[in-house]
């Protein structure tokens, strides 16, 4: 980041903003929690007129986001990065749930699945303004900590990020995909008994998915394409891109596709390759 950029993290409660924060103190960041919205001027221009340049990420919530970003905006000379979290609405009131804590706007009488259902038009009202849209749902902390240290602790040897994610169509698309592909052209594992149970990591699976011709000319396809792709988006200046992959239910051919994918790219010494693999574990009777 230039010295006088600062990044502005948002997103809807219970999406990873404390998470986050842990992550970017982790890599040398000054983080400012919530500050006073009546105090945004003042910070901004702190922030910016400061003689020894700090990293700063300061953390609002989405009710004052856009305010936010407006009086940073005016600040001449400063710049913003916004981040913005987003989950799904069972992931969220999953975890709600299991930590039992109250989503702020409970306390103003909203139900929990109102208040996310407001998160979620707030987060839209802000889309326009985001940099970095960033999809948590089903993500491990420890993933979401590498994936927000490749977008921001760059290397000399490695020019971009590039993040490839399996999920299932039937659990919902990953909101903060650069490029999606549909593989569930190629035969389902799910509907051979001996195989339901094991996953797209599994060898029974990988032998199954790989011998199907359509996998072959798939992934040739899309290794070529995608490495062309990839060489225009470095030359904009882009560092980070994300292809995400789906078949029914996140846990057999999309892994596959992704695990086979990502080894080809991993020979090109100018990515930094991250492999995610969203929806493996959600198990279901039918797919």
């Amino acid at each position: 980041m230039h010295s006088r950029d600062v990044i502005l993290l948002t997103g809807m409660s219970g999406a990873g903003k404390t998470t986050a924060l842990l992550a970017f103190e982790e890599l040398r960041y000054r983080c400012i929690d919530n500050p006073p919205a009546d105090l945004y001027t003042e910070l901004f221009e702190l922030v910016h007129h400061e003689v020894n340049a700090i990293k700063t990420v300061i953390s609002v919530n989405l009710l004052n986001a856009k305010r936010a970003i407006e009086k940073a905006r005016h600040i001449e000379g400063l710049r913003i990065h916004v981040i913005c979290l987003v989950a799904s609405l069972p992931d969220i009131l999953s975890r709600y749930k299991l930590t039992r804590h109250l989503h702020p706007l409970q306390a103003e009488g909203y139900t929990l699945a109102k208040a996310i259902d407001t998160d979620l038009s707030l987060v839209e009202a802000i889309r326009p303004d985001v940099n970095d849209l960033v999809d948590t749902t089903g993500m491990k902390v420890t993933f979401f900590k590498e994936k927000l240290f490749s977008l921001f602790r760059h290397t000399p040897e490695k020019v971009m990020t590039v993040s490839l994610v399996s999920f299932g169509f039937k659990h919902g698309l990953p909101m903060d995909a650069d490029m999606v592909m549909d593989v569930r052209v190629l035969d389902n594992p799910f509907h051979h008994e001996a195989l339901r149970s094991l996953s797209g990591l599994d060898t029974k699976i990988i032998d199954f998915v790989e011998r199907q011709a359509m996998f072959q000319t798939l992934i040739h396809q899309v290794q070529s394409n995608l490495h062309g792709y990839l060489d225009v988006v470095i030359q904009q200046g882009r560092h980070y891109y994300e292809f995400s992959v789906g078949c029914t239910g996140g846990r057999h051919r999309s892994v596959v596709f992704v695990e086979t994918l990502a080894k080809a790219l991993r020979n090109d010494p100018r990515l930094d390759v991250l492999v995610y693999h969203r929806d493996i574990d959600k198990f279901m009777n039918q797919e």
